[in-house]
């Protein structure tokens, strides 16, 4: 939700550069489902992160840009199957990175107070996730990594209001884990979707807040064999992950 801000004009009249920083609180909602529709992971929690941008708005000119990056970290409760189809309920550790960059055109009116803006990005995502051990079942780390391509429009008010909706999508990344007693595997995520709302005004001149909701979903990937010094024991895929977050972000410009 930073970016807009970044994309709103320039921090002065003297320089088309504009620099922010970010504060944020985020609740995930983390979900695999099997391809015969059965839940086998449901996870949820809170996580805290910060961001920081750099935004480019020309003083003549009808696009502006806008770079940023940023850092989430935090625990989810975690309700799903061990290998061998047991229950487990455990937590994992979660740290989010990402890095976007950013486009929107000069403001178009659109009533008597108000002006919209069409935009694009292209993100890149890395999620990093840990089971924690819990009795005799041992845990396992992940990565996940994901682009992200969205389109979207942006509507603002002379009174500092602003809402926006982005959707888009992105080709299947990969996830890199490590079974306890197995070699690293590397397997394909399907197809990503995702689309966003969000809401902000402003607090005081260089404060704002924001308010966001994302839906993701990330299709099943397919088979990859899971081996032990190179030789082949069993085939798995990456089940079907829908992940929505809801981020409250408290941000400075200048």
């Amino acid at each position: 939700m930073a970016l807009a801000a970044l994309l709103a004009g320039p921090a002065s009249a003297e320089s088309p550069w504009s620099f922010e920083l970010a504060g944020q609180q985020e609740w995930q909602r983390w979900r695999e489902t099997g391809s015969d529709g059965r839940r086998l992971v449901s996870e949820h929690g809170r996580l805290s992160g910060v961001a920081a941008g750099l935004g480019w708005t020309p003083t003549e000119g009808d696009v502006s840009l806008a770079l940023r990056a940023g850092l989430l970290y935090g625990e989810r409760d975690y309700d799903g199957l061990s290998s061998r189809g047991a229950a487990v309920q455990s937590r994992s550790d979660i740290r989010n990175a990402f890095i976007g960059l950013e486009t929107a055109l000069a403001a178009r009116p659109l009533l008597a107070s108000w002006q919209w803006r069409p935009r694009a990005a292209v993100e890149l995502w890395q999620w990093r996730r840990r089971l924690n051990d819990v009795g005799t079942v041992s845990g396992y780390p992940e990565r996940y990594r994901q682009g992200l391509l969205l389109l979207g429009v942006q509507v603002q008010g002379d009174s500092g209001w602003r809402a926006r909706l982005d959707a888009g999508g992105g080709p299947g990344g990969r996830n890199r884990l490590q079974l306890p007693g197995r070699d690293v595997a590397s397997l394909p995520l399907g197809t990503a979707r995702v689309w966003r709302l969000g809401f902000g005004a402003e607090l005081a001149p260089a404060w704002r807040w924001d308010v966001m909701h994302e839906n993701l979903t990330l299709g099943a990937g397919d088979e990859r064999a899971i081996t032990l010094q190179g030789v082949p024991l069993q085939a798995a895929r990456q089940p079907r992950t829908t992940q929505r977050r809801l981020q409250l972000q408290l941000s400075w410009r200048r």
